[in-house]
């Protein structure tokens, strides 16, 4: 198995999630609910996270994946966005 590139797949799948709280922040600004610092947190947590994942494995080029690597990576991945956005239930 290759998991230099599935390090690097779910670290690009987590910053581009990291992206998607941006909606949740700027709907936070709108309406001055207070919440603004539990999303900017969480946005930090999973781009951080998938950038350490995703930058030591930058160089890998890319190869195919097969059916077993794509399986994990999808298990792994819902895994992964199933704990880290319950992290902003925590903050």
């Amino acid at each position: 198995m290759n998991y230099p590139m599935i390090n690097k797949i779910i670290g690009i799948m987590l910053m581009m999630f990291a992206v998607t709280l941006f909606i949740p922040i700027a709907t936070s600004v709108i309406y001055s609910d207070g919440n603004i610092l539990t999303f900017i947190i969480s946005f930090l947590v999973f781009f951080i996270i998938g950038a350490l994942l995703y930058f030591p494995n930058s160089k890998i080029k890319s190869s195919d994946i097969k059916s077993k690597e794509g399986f994990l990576i999808v298990v792994l991945f819902w895994v992964i966005l199933s704990h880290f956005w319950k992290s902003a239930f925590y903050f």
